[in-house]
C-alpha cells in the first residue's frame, strides 16, 4: 500500500507507536510489517521507530539503526513482508562479501565474531562466560533480561590501524588510543585484540570487559538503545564488568568485584564532600561530566552503580525500569531526570553519597 507523502504524516506516527514500540520492547505481539523509504540513492527497508516531520529512525534487521531526514524520503509504503532479525547463518555471508578473505566469520552461542583469517576461536570462551555471568548477575537482582533478538556481532582486527579504518568508514570518531567500543547505532562491537594467550585475554583487557556489557546491556533489555538513558547509568554498569570478581566466580569475594582504579578516583572525590555532592547532582541531571572529567564521572557512575547492586537492588531495578519506559528518540530533561532520580532512588543525594562512601569504605581493597 503507497502512501501518499503529504498525508501521510499524521498516520505513521500511529502507525509507529501501534507496531513498533511494543516489538522494541519485547512484548506480545504480532510481527509487525517492513516499511520500505525510497531515497535519492536508492532505497531501505526497515522498522520505523521513529518518524516526524524533520527526521526518521529505521530499525534495520541486523539491528542497526539509520538516521534520516524526513526531506530525503521522497516516498514510502509499508509491505507485507513482517519485520522479523536476521538468522545467524544469512548474517554470515553477508558480513563475510562485507570483510572479504582476509576474514573469518564463527558463530558462538548469541555472538558472530569477525576475525583474521587462521585465528583461533578460544577467545570465544571468554564472551560467553562474559555471557552467562551477565544473564546470572541480572537473575540474583530480579533485574528483567530477555534473549538477545538480533545476533551478536564482534569484530576483533588485528592492528590499531585496522580498528581506526574501520570505525573512519562507519562514522565513528575514536581516540588514537582506542582499543575497541560498542556502537549503538550499528550495534556491533569493533575491538583490537592484542597478542596475548587467550586464557588471559580478559584479564588484560578492561576494554572488551566494559564494551562487551554494553552490548548485552542494550542487547538484552537492560537498557534501551533508542532513548536517552542518563549516561551515568549505562557507563557505570559496564564499569563494574572492568572487575574480574564479576566474571570469575572464584574470585567474586567483595575485593574481586572492586574496581580499584575507580574506587581510588571516588575516595579522592570523597575527600571535598561539598564538590563530590555538586559532581553527583550534575551528573544526574545531565551528561555533560563525561565530557569535562571524564575519570571523576566514570568513577561516580561505578561507585553508585556499585553500591545500588549490592545494597539496594530494589530501588535499582525500579530505576532501571523506569528508563526502559522512556519514549524512544525523545529529549530527557534536567528536571525530568533529577526527579526520576530522586523518586526511584534517593530523594537526598547528600546522604545517598554518605551512605556509598561509608559502605565503599567498609570493604577490603584489592
Amino acid at each position: 500500500m503507497m502512501l501518499p507523502r503529504g498525508k501521510s504524516w499524521l498516520f505513521l506516527p500511529i502507525l509507529i507507536a501501534w507496531i513498533a514500540i511494543p516489538f522494541l520492547l519485547n512484548t506480545s505481539f504480532a510481527q509487525p510489517p517492513m516499511l520500505e523509504v525510497r531515497l535519492a540513492n536508492g532505497v531501505d527497508r526497515g522498522l520505523p521507530v521513529h518518524w516526524s516531520e524533520r527526521d526518521v529512525l529505521l530499525l534495520h534487521q541486523d539491528g542497526s539503526l539509520r538516521f534520516l531526514k524526513t526531506p530525503e524520503v521522497e516516498s514510502h509504503r509499508i509491505l507485507q513482508e513482517p519485520f522479523t532479525p536476521v538468522s545467524s547463518m544469512e548474517l554470515k555471508g553477508d558480513l563475510q562479501e562485507e570483510f572479504g578473505r582476509d576474514y573469518e566469520i564463527h558463530s558462538a552461542g548469541d555472538y558472530l565474531f569477525v576475525v583474521p583469517s587462521g585465528s583461533s576461536d578460544t577467545w570465544a570462551k571468554s564472551f560467553l562466560e562474559l555471557h552467562a555471568s551477565f544473564t546470572r548477575f541480572c537473575a540474583t537482582r530480579n533485574l528483567q533480561t530477555r534473549r538477545p533478538e538480533f545476533p551478536l556481532i564482534t569484530l576483533l582486527f588485528r592492528s590499531q590501524e585496522e580498528l581506526q579504518r574501520y570505525a573512519a568508514r562507519e562514522g565513528t570518531q575514536i581516540a588514537s588510543g582506542t582499543l575497541g567500543y560498542y556502537s549503538a547505532t550499528t550495534n556491533r562491537m569493533a575491538l583490537f585484540v592484542r597478542d596475548v594467550p587467550a586464557s588471559h585475554w580478559f584479564r588484560t583487557h578492561t576494554t572488551v570487559f566494559h564494551e562487551a556489557t554494553h552490548q548485552l546491556a542494550f542487547n538484552m533489555g537492560v537498557h534501551q538503545r533508542l532513548s536517552h538513558t542518563p549516561l551515568w547509568l549505562v557507563e557505570g554498569l559496564a564499569s563494574l564488568f572492568e572487575s574480574p570478581g564479576y566474571i570469575d566466580p572464584l574470585a567474586a569475594q567483595n575485593e574481586g568485584k572492586l574496581n580499584a582504579a575507580r574506587l581510588q578516583t571516588w575516595k579522592k572525590l570523597a575527600h571535598n564532600p561539598n564538590a563530590m555532592n555538586q559532581l553527583v547532582v550534575a551528573m544526574v541531571e545531565s551528561d555533560d561530566a563525561f565530557e569535562s572529567s571524564p575519570d571523576e564521572a566514570y568513577a561516580v557512575a561505578w561507585g553508585l552503580t556499585y553500591y545500588l547492586t549490592e545494597r539496594d537492588a530494589s530501588h535499582y531495578r525500579s530505576y532501571l525500569h523506569q528508563m526502559a519506559s522512556l519514549k524512544p528518540n525523545l529529549p530527557y530533561p534536567r528536571a525530568e531526570r533529577a526527579r526520576d532520580f530522586r523518586k526511584f532512588l534517593s530523594p537526598d543525594i547528600g546522604l545517598l553519597v554518605r551512605n556509598i562512601d561509608r559502605y565503599l569504605g567498609s570493604l577490603r581493597e584489592p
